[in-house]
């Protein structure tokens, strides 16, 4: 249930943009295609494929995969401020989504900080990852959260 909501709010999105219709959208090298006609820069492309690559191994790569989810809830956050872009369902939902995972995401970085250098270090590592991409969208909450960290770090 909570994938295929989250489908149906990318696919309300891109509706509502006027970019496509959820017929249109068979998959997600579909998606791609059509991210890439409305601006879509080569450094977002390559990190999406990455992604796809980095999480077929989870286990292996759950710090890294954790990194970037933090670094992706700015795009998020800045969907729910935006008036107007989701339906008012979607938006709640969304909403909600975002706080839990900010919550969760935010005492996983804790504890890793707290127990676990290297592996905190790559939890880093995938923020840095993510950020680049974003940084044009969202609030600087996060990125001031570990701001210090990324310069010792390195």
């Amino acid at each position: 249930m909570l994938g295929r909501c989250l489908v149906d709010i990318g696919l309300e999105l891109v509706a509502r943009l006027g970019w496509a219709t959820a017929a249109s959208l068979s998959c997600l090298h579909d998606v791609f295609i059509l991210v890439a006609r409305h601006g879509q820069s080569e450094e977002s492309a390559v990190l999406a494929c990455d992604i796809l690559r980095w999480a077929g191994r989870p286990v292996a790569r759950l710090r890294l995969l954790l990194g970037l989810a933090l670094a992706f809830l700015e795009l998020q956050e800045a969907m729910v401020r935006a008036p107007g872009l989701l339906g008012e369902k979607s938006w709640v939902f969304l909403r909600a989504i975002v706080a839990r995972e900010r919550r969760a995401l935010e005492e996983c970085a804790r504890q890793l900080r707290g127990t676990d250098c290297a592996q905190y270090g790559q939890l880093v590592r995938g923020y840095r990852l993510g950020g680049g991409p974003l940084r044009c969208v969202g609030d600087k909450r996060v990125r001031e959260a570990v701001k210090d960290d990324l310069r010792m770090l390195g």
